[in-house]
């Protein structure tokens, strides 16, 4: 138990299952107030991000309720964005995103993306200078690391903390090439 929650009404159960390796970090939205993890202890670092250190086995699943109305840490500096224009991207951000809770423009910002733009591994023969930029405003499809990226940022510009996080799951094993196969689900 890492505290209480703001309120009874703001409290988000996560249920998470990690596997294949991890950098030992617990993944969470919001601030968590209490975890239940195959783990002995938990460390808190600087920023607010949570690891243990002990081993684990593959996969480790974790429960953690915590408090999404509540930043991870409201002392941490923020998050750095590019240093690239991002003018138009934080005109679409505030029209976008709302004036609600951090959950409620995100999920805002969710939405629009999934209804505007389309999902596409082709990426052109042209390599911008601003993606970000190139994704929302021109090109208007992209892959998973499209998506994730403009969100992160629309996110950060509303002065949401976030990270993308990527991964890969574990996948099923394959007799005959002797080799996991990872499957992408669109």
């Amino acid at each position: 138990t890492m505290g209480a929650p703001h309120s009874s009404l703001s409290v988000l159960h996560q249920r998470i299952t990690l596997s294949g390796a991890s950098p030992s970090t617990l993944f969470v939205i919001g601030r968590p107030w209490r975890v239940i993890a195959p783990v002995h202890t938990l460390r808190e670092l600087e920023g607010g991000t949570i690891h243990w250190d002990s081993p684990w086995r593959h996969p480790v699943r974790y429960d953690v309720y915590s408090d999404p109305s509540l930043p991870v840490d409201s002392e941490a500096p923020p998050l750095r964005l590019p240093s690239t224009g991002l003018e138009r991207v934080r005109t679409l951000a505030d029209k976008i995103a709302g004036r609600g809770p951090a959950l409620a423009q995100a999920r805002n910002i969710e939405a629009f993306l999934q209804k505007n733009y389309r999902y596409s591994t082709d990426f052109g023969d042209r390599i911008p200078d601003n993606p970000i930029d190139y994704f929302l405003f021109e090109r208007r499809q992209g892959s998973c690391g499209h998506f994730a990226s403009a969100m992160a940022i629309m996110l950060r510009l509303r002065g949401i903390r976030c990270r993308v996080v990527a991964g890969y799951f574990q996948g099923e094993w394959n007799d005959q090439i002797g080799r996991a196969s990872c499957r992408e689900r669109v």
